[in-house]
């Protein structure tokens, strides 16, 4: 496959729940490298999150867990600098949970090939 677009993309802007939420899936005949993912806690509580980068055709487990459980201060944002610079192939997958519902919501960006 010849790589010939390059196109910056918003991937996700999601709301994260307690259970493992899909986020996003790489399109087929495209790469993505991620180039920024922050997550924002709305709450004035902390609250954790956890990223995972799922291969194509794989499930969420500890061993595609990015960002485990990391803690995030109420009403601030973090950065998941863990997540950056991975590239994604066509079927690979972005999951995101939190330990508190409806206190994360999640803007992930990167760059398209296809």
């Amino acid at each position: 496959m010849g790589l010939t677009t390059v196109t910056p993309a918003h991937l996700t802007n999601s709301q994260l729940t307690t259970a493992p939420k899909l986020l996003y899936t790489c399109p087929a005949n495209t790469f993505v490298k991620i180039t920024a993912a922050t997550c924002t806690n709305i709450l004035g509580q902390a609250s954790s999150v956890t990223l995972h980068y799922v291969p194509a055709g794989g499930v969420t487990s500890t061993a595609t867990q990015v960002v485990s459980g990391s803690s995030v201060a109420g009403n601030s944002s973090y950065n998941a600098q863990e997540l950056v610079n991975h590239i994604l192939t066509p079927g690979d997958q972005i999951w995101g949970n939190t330990g508190t519902g409806g206190s994360i919501n999640t803007n992930i960006s990167g760059v398209q090939f296809s």
